[in-house]
């Protein structure tokens, strides 16, 4: 028993004897940190230099499509925008619908989408500017189906014979959406948005069609303003 008070009191002593060391120590400074000029101006540098921060995304980017090779690049000319893609176009037998054709300035040309056997639900046309540069878009005026009037007569009216587009949808480079459904009429159509975009494309949809006895879609021009 007498070992154990023996043991309790001594470890009590070095205990206080730390302490006091300890406190002793800290009164001469012992403990204080030397900092160097150098680390000085590194804390205040880390201080007052910004944090870098990563490249924001282009304001107007241009879609994917642009790059992909799969899809033609094609000269517009009807003034709003410069290039054209289409996610296909007719070039067969003798049948021919260019993309270039809907953005030529000329309704007697006409796009025909490129997918046999399809009346062209889900193909799009894109348009844009060849350096990236945006344009503001307030509306957009349609020349709907096969309007060539050199074919178009009374005995055979490739309007009727080749499907037309009836719902598409416009989307632009901020993500917006515009839907509208097009009268099966070869009069020209223009629809006015909400509001005007500032976009560096604009891609064209068409959702559903007006079903001829050709599947072939055709429109023969379109134009942004």
């Amino acid at each position: 028993m007498k070992y154990f008070v023996s043991i309790v009191l001594s470890l009590i002593v070095i205990v206080v004897v730390s302490i006091g060391t300890f406190a002793w120590m800290r009164g001469q400074g012992f403990f204080d940190a030397a900092v160097s000029e150098s680390d000085t101006a590194t804390a205040t540098d880390l201080l007052t230099d910004p944090v870098p921060e990563s490249e924001p995304e282009p304001a107007h980017a241009l879609p994917p499509e642009v790059q992909d090779s799969q899809y033609e690049e094609f000269e517009a000319v009807n003034g709003t925008f410069d290039r054209a893609k289409a996610s296909s176009y007719a070039d067969w037998e003798g049948t021919k619908g260019l993309t270039s054709w809907a953005f030529d300035a000329d309704a007697n040309t006409t796009w025909q989408d490129g997918v046999k056997d399809s009346c062209g639900e889900g193909e799009w046309l894109l348009s844009y500017n060849a350096d990236g540069s945006t344009r503001v878009i307030s509306s957009v005026t349609v020349y709907n189906g096969y309007q060539d009037l050199t074919y178009n007569d009374e005995t055979k009216n490739f309007y009727q014979l080749n499907s037309r587009a009836r719902d598409v949808m416009l989307e632009f480079d901020d993500g917006s959406v515009y839907v509208f459904t097009i009268e099966d009429s070869p009069e020209a159509q223009t629809f006015t948005l909400e509001e005007p975009v500032e976009t560096s494309y604009v891609k064209f949809t068409v959702e559903s069609v007006y079903e001829g006895k050709w599947s072939d879609t055709c429109i023969s021009e379109i134009v942004y303003r």
